[in-house]
């Protein structure tokens, strides 16, 4: 049996609050995953790019099968997240509140979550594995429920590498 960071045993159900107490996550990483969203009884699957800052913010941006863009957002508490880009079809106001609050929830560091945000989600570890390069086991199959708006949104790392995002190019200057 794999050796799990204290007070996580892998078991399903591990508590949002079990997975924030815990430095599961290096302060700088890259992240490449698979993204399955349920809602409605309908699957979207999508792939994701994630890079983070844990000490300041984090940028995501899905990709549809076919390689387009369907939604950029910047995570960078305390203010709201940024929808940079959204594909038609995606609202902003669907996008900034989930996606957002689910990249604050896993990836940036404590204090967290929000009020507004911690109590509509349940988070279940279904996998661990060990990064190269840093020592603690970290999750890389998610289920996160949204139990407020009802959906579920399945997450499988498929690559994980130390350093790479730096905070400071992360932000985006408006349109002129």
């Amino acid at each position: 049996m794999a050796a799990y960071p204290s007070g996580l045993d892998g078991a399903s159900g591990t508590t949002l609050q079990a997975l924030q107490a815990q430095e599961l996550y290096p302060a700088n990483f890259r992240m490449l995953h698979r993204v399955v969203l349920t809602i409605g009884g309908r699957e979207l699957a999508f792939s994701g790019y994630v890079l983070v800052d844990r000490s300041r913010a984090a940028r995501v941006v899905a990709f549809s099968e076919m390689g387009g863009t369907l939604f950029d957002v910047l995570v960078a508490p305390p203010a709201e997240p940024r929808v940079i880009r959204c594909a038609p079809g995606f609202k902003p106001a669907w996008i900034g509140p989930g996606a957002g609050a689910l990249v604050q929830i896993l990836y940036l560091a404590p204090p967290l979550p929000t009020a507004r945000t911690a109590p509509d989600w349940t988070i279940e570890v279904r996998a661990w594995a060990r990064l190269e390069g840093w020592d603690t086991e970290v999750p890389v199959s998610l289920l996160a429920k949204n139990l407020a708006k009802g959906y579920t949104v399945e997450i499988t790392v498929l690559q994980m590498t130390l350093g790479g995002a730096d905070a400071s190019k992360m932000t985006v200057e408006p349109a002129s």
